[in-house]
């Protein structure tokens, strides 16, 4: 009986203090201090106008704003806005800006093994295989170990230019003799691909590509084939080359490791699976139907008046022999572009594409 006394005094006590003192009672249980709110600028390596930019990658930033509930928001900015496509992942490393989304043809020089992610010339035939190669076979936790000890934290792969990637020319390109001597604009591991074909090879940003076609600084340019269509190439060059060189890209999603570092567990977390869902409505939606299909590509350019030539099987099989040269050749610049060789070549070699 005592007992039950003693509780009810302590509960009358507690009231009583509560209504000369109004909310400190519960002060220290409801007043929390505002989650913090991490802004992130992030730059693409594409044009405003770039429907990648425009539609695909604001989508990415939008996700993880509703993901979050507002805690990170992404600003994004189109190329050249802070810094060049080329300067991205050092940007990046170096806290310019805290992420970023590029095509890693660019890195290829800092970090040889993104040539192998970037396509090497008759690799990936779709954007299917290069996720099958990425996700299933291992490259993407081999370029993860790349990226960081470069500087940087690899957030996640995307396919790209799942049109298929090939040559637009202002001449008839109708063997591989017609190629000897041919000037063109063309970038990454392909501009070498194309200089061991005969061609003589440039790189520079696609949007001087008009006019260099039109002056005759340069006889074509190879690009993905939604990018012929985007910069008006057909307009000039009416001329096109199949089969296509390579049927998708990879592009990476890149963060600041200090950036990263910053943001909790539970953060982390849910912007990872972000990007994960955002790469899967990409792959399945973004490109099919928003982008280009290489059959729909294909059809418009022809629509504009390009002419497509079909190269024999016996030039193909060469092309396909001077590409494996090359494939063997990154293999041979580090340990990881030999093991992320070897990943594509026993896939191809499990779907008897090769031997």
């Amino acid at each position: 009986m005592k007992n039950k006394v003693k509780v009810v005094l302590v509960l009358l006590g507690c009231l009583l203090i509560g209504s000369l003192f109004p909310g400190s009672f519960t002060k220290s249980v409801s007043a929390q201090a505002p989650a913090q709110v991490y802004k992130w600028k992030m730059q693409s390596f594409l044009v405003p106008a770039e429907v990648e930019h425009s539609v695909s990658f604001a989508k990415f930033c939008e996700m993880v704003d509703k993901n979050t509930n507002g805690r990170v928001k992404i600003t994004l900015y189109p190329v050249g806005a802070i810094t060049g496509a080329a300067e991205l992942m050092a940007a990046t490393r170096d806290g310019v800006m805290e992420a970023s989304v590029w095509s890693v043809g660019y890195g290829q020089g800092a970090i040889p093994l993104l040539a192998v992610i970037d396509g090497l010339p008759f690799s990936f035939r779709g954007g299917r295989e290069l996720a099958e190669i990425l996700w299933d076979f291992g490259l993407s936790e081999l370029s993860r170990d790349a990226y960081a000890k470069y500087g940087v934290h690899l957030l996640g792969h995307h396919t790209q230019s799942t049109c298929g990637l090939g040559l637009l020319a202002t001449k008839p390109v109708r063997t591989l003799a017609d190629l000897k001597g041919l000037k063109i604009r063309s970038h990454g591991s392909f501009v070498e691909f194309w200089r061991r074909l005969g061609c003589s090879t440039l790189s520079f940003p696609l949007a001087e590509g008009y006019m260099s076609l039109s002056t005759g600084v340069v006889e074509g340019i190879t690009t993905d084939w939604g990018g012929h269509v985007f910069f008006k190439f057909a307009e000039v060059a009416k001329y096109g080359l199949l089969p296509s060189m390579i049927g998708a890209t990879g592009g990476h999603f890149i963060v600041n490791p200090k950036a990263w570092a910053s943001l909790s567990e539970d953060l982390k977390f849910i912007v990872s699976i972000t990007w994960r869902d955002w790469a899967a409505w990409a792959e399945r939606y973004f490109h099919p139907y928003l982008r280009y299909s290489h059959e729909k590509v294909v059809k418009d350019l022809q629509d504009k008046g390009v002419k497509f030539t079909t190269l024999s099987e016996a030039d193909q099989a060469k092309m396909l022999e001077v590409a494996m040269k090359m494939w063997d050749d990154v293999a041979a610049k580090d340990p990881l572009s030999a093991k992320g060789v070897d990943i594509v070549k026993n896939y191809y070699k499990k779907i008897g594409r090769i031997k």
